[in-house]
């Protein structure tokens, strides 16, 4: 289930042909962004952004809850961080030979650049950044929006705080883990 979730974003379409935990993550993963998205603290986060960076201050916004849970990690996760992305690791690792092609490309990357480890800095934000810029239909450098994530950070750490348990509670409830 793990392995949907952490590749949810680069798998598209209908999911119904993928292998049944394969598809739970993804299902969940969407529940998640569907929950996120609706979510009035990352509104106000998101609208901390809009005025410079417009439709993709989602983006952006998930990319800074991202260094924001790694920052509170000890509040909020299980175990130690660096333990869980490991753990993670090994189950993309297990399983990249059923993944589609993209998902398995994605996963390979992912384990040997050690992305879950770099989204919790700016660093890594700026990198992820510039891998979506590549990705993007219209030019829109975003890896210059890390400056505006920087100057933000104790107001999107406090959204954070505030979202999150509710995140939480919500997918305790679904039986997200």
């Amino acid at each position: 289930m793990i392995v949907g979730g952490v590749l949810a974003d680069w798998i598209k379409g209908p999911v119904d042909r993928l292998p049944g935990d394969l598809v739970d993550g993804i299902r969940r993963h969407r529940q998640v962004d569907v929950f996120t998205d609706g979510h009035p603290m990352t509104a106000v986060s998101r609208g901390r952004l809009r005025d410079r960076w417009g439709r993709y201050s989602g983006i952006l916004v998930d990319l800074a809850y991202d260094v924001c849970l790694a920052a509170t990690w000890d509040r909020f996760g299980r175990g130690r961080l660096g333990d869980f992305i490991q753990g993670t690791y090994s189950v993309l690792e297990r399983s990249i030979s059923g993944l589609p092609k993209p998902a398995c490309d994605v996963a390979r990357y992912m384990i040997a650049e050690d992305w879950l480890t770099s989204y919790g800095g700016w660093d890594g934000v700026a990198t992820a950044l510039s891998r979506i810029t590549r990705r993007l239909r219209r030019p829109v450098n975003l890896t210059g929006a890390v400056e505006d994530l920087k100057r933000l950070e104790s107001e999107l750490s406090g959204d954070f705080v505030r979202f999150y348990p509710d995140l939480a509670a919500t997918c305790s409830e679904r039986g997200n883990p």
